[in-house]
């Protein structure tokens, strides 16, 4: 059975759990980087005129600095260079981003550049991130004795005492941004 290459993925470490993902978008070819292909400079050799090729996300395309002529920034734009200049497109399968769209590829580039200079603290692009922790809903009953225990410093003199009084899943440092300081408990004179 011959393999039609024409449709082939950019696997990096890490991206074998979205292999379902890149045979869904079309791929059916898969290239491994980082193994027979030590970079996207070895993968991108094999484009031909027409290929398509799939990537996760565009951030994970260059290498470590010093490891390459360009810097990582600077890669980001070769690679489509690269791809657009052998006759290729390369599509973003995360967001579904197109490199032959201009908009499509200033926001891939954009998405791109801005988390490698953040030092990938923000590795996929805006409204693709995790939502992070869902916030505790409290009733209002739950406010209101939570605001009397933290408010009652005679009661309940120090933080660790609060904190076994107050509702479940409440912190005191939830308390401390919602209410402020506790106050200092009364003198005795």
């Amino acid at each position: 059975m011959k393999v039609d290459k024409t449709k082939a993925a950019w696997l990096y470490p890490g991206d074998k759990r979205h292999e379902a993902e890149f045979r869904a978008a079309g791929a059916q070819h898969f290239i491994e980087i980082g193994g027979k292909h030590e970079t996207w400079r070895d993968a991108v050799r094999q484009v031909r005129d027409g290929d398509t090729v799939f990537i996760w996300v565009l951030v994970r395309v260059p290498t470590k600095r010093g490891k390459d002529e360009l810097s990582p920034v600077g890669q980001v734009r070769e690679v489509i260079r690269e791809i657009e200049a052998r006759g290729g497109v390369l599509i973003e399968v995360y967001t579904g981003r197109r490199s032959s769209k201009a908009a499509d590829k200033s926001a891939m580039i954009a998405d791109a550049q801005r988390s490698l200079k953040t030092a990938g603290r923000r590795l996929l692009p805006p409204g693709h991130a995790s939502p992070g922790r869902r916030e505790r809903k409290f009733t209002p009953e739950e406010w209101a004795l939570a605001e009397t225990i933290w408010r009652d410093v005679r009661k309940f003199p120090s933080w660790e005492f609060v904190q076994q009084h107050l509702p479940e899943g409440f912190t005191t440092a939830r308390a401390f941004r919602k209410w402020g300081a506790r106050g200092a408990a009364p003198s005795r004179r």
